[in-house]
């Protein structure tokens, strides 16, 4: 048994407009999605840049007095946002510029408009998907930038002459000799 489909009311000028603006973004969605994607890709190579410089200009100076624990944290931390970085500019340019899949639809014209369509959907739908994975990766380089920059500057360093912080503060001079009222250093 089929139900029988009542028409409704003539849709008012409002519908038609609102139905028209909803083509009309349908129709640029892809465009708008590029373009947010290519903006993301620059913000992406300039995080990049930004890293390599702090590495140029604080150099290895600045981690030298570091503890072994802490340099290999922010090597492996300047690593990872460089790997998260990069892998988003990819993803941001693949959202931007496509990736082909597939074959284009074509066919007859009877039902060309719908796999047009369909296929459209599917290329915005994948643009998204990429420059979504993009923003995650952009949040996770600045994530991993930011505990190296933390690292840098707040890890305790070690005392001049490789004596840890923590023997001059029990009263070491780190020679191995016996401080006052302690026991002999190891």
């Amino acid at each position: 048994m089929t139900p029988d489909i009542v028409g409704g009311a003539a849709p008012s000028p409002a519908d038609l407009d609102a139905a028209d603006r909803v083509e009309k973004m349908r129709e640029t969605e892809l465009a708008r999605i590029q373009a947010l994607a290519a903006r993301w890709r620059d913000g992406l190579a300039g995080l990049i840049a930004l890293l390599a410089a702090a590495v140029i200009i604080k150099g290895t100076d600045s981690v030298a007095d570091l503890p072994t624990w802490a340099r290999w944290s922010i090597g492996t931390g300047i690593l990872a946002s460089l790997v998260a970085s990069i892998t988003g500019g990819i993803f941001a340019m693949l959202a931007a510029y496509g990736w082909s899949s597939g074959p284009q639809p074509v066919g007859s014209l009877t039902d060309l408009d719908e796999r047009l369509r369909k296929w459209d959907r599917e290329v915005c739908d994948a643009a998204a998907a990429r420059l979504r994975t993009a923003v995650v990766l952009t949040v996770i380089s600045l994530g991993f930038a930011t505990v190296v920059i933390g690292l840098t500057f707040f890890a305790p360093t070690r005392a001049k002459g490789g004596v840890a912080p923590e023997c001059l503060l029990l009263g070491s001079t780190g020679s191995g000799e016996v401080a006052a009222g302690g026991e002999k250093e190891h």
